[in-house]
């Protein structure tokens, strides 16, 4: 009885993902232009329906046309927690994301929501750009979050990470433009955030995914966590403009 009903949970949480929409909070598409491309992330839990809704965000992106230029699938697993039999129990989740760019044939308006705001991962062959939502799975966390840190004044960005994540583990001053460094424990392999600043609203603010951490020497490390003001690569970035109304 009691693996039915967990059985049944699941079925909801899948259930909720098969449904075509924008993303807007777990599962759905995210459209980020970026001069004339598009960078397109479908959020699901089955492989069939995260690519055919990523091609039908495509087209309804580029109506006349598009060429594709690149495409990977990423599968996340993590645990979620949901009311089973009375009590909440840890679920395991698993969420495929399907991630690619396009080129319109023709620059036109096309039918699908567009999202004017993105994590920055460079490398030195290019600038890829990714969601809110994206990164958030990347360190187990929630898409509001991560949206929040990467588009808060100073002052409240900081008030939230210390509230979220205890003190910060590493502080470093450069001719007047400070860096303080996060780690995020309550997750099996830490991550990080660091937010460089200088006034009320940060100059960029830097997520480290668990791979990036564990390169950088470990959790425990707080001496090599200082060059986080200085990395470029291996990192999510967002230049926050403050402006967001949902933060007002």
């Amino acid at each position: 009885m009691y693996k039915a009903v967990i059985a049944l949970a699941l079925l909801s949480l899948v259930g909720c993902s098969a449904t075509y929409q924008p993303l807007t909070g777990t599962y759905g598409y995210v459209v980020i232009p970026k001069n004339d491309i598009h960078h397109i992330e479908y959020h699901g839990t089955d492989k069939g329906f995260v690519e055919n809704s990523w091609l039908q965000a495509a087209n309804e992106t580029c109506p006349s046309g598009f060429e594709t230029l690149s495409k990977t699938e990423d599968v996340i697993r993590g645990t979620v927690k949901s009311p089973v039999a009375g009590q909440m129990v840890n679920l395991g989740t698993q969420d495929v994301i399907l991630l690619g760019k396009i080129k319109c044939h023709v620059q036109e308006a096309g039918s699908s929501v567009l999202t004017d705001f993105a994590w920055q991962e460079s490398s030195a062959q290019q600038v890829d750009y990714f969601s809110h939502a994206y990164v958030a799975k990347k360190i187990e966390m929630r898409h509001d979050q991560v949206r929040f840190i990467g588009s808060a004044p100073t002052t409240k960005v900081i008030e939230y990470l210390d509230w979220k994540f205890g003190k910060s583990v590493a502080e470093v001053n450069d001719n007047g433009l400070k860096t303080k460094v996060w780690l995020n424990r309550n997750t099996v392999l830490a991550s990080a955030v660091a937010v460089t600043y200088k006034d009320e609203c940060p100059n960029v603010v830097k997520i480290l995914p668990p791979f990036s951490v564990m390169l950088l020497g470990g959790a425990n490390n707080s001496k090599n966590l200082e060059k986080v003001a200085v990395m470029s690569s291996g990192i999510y970035k967002a230049y926050p403009k403050c402006t967001d109304p949902l933060l007002k």
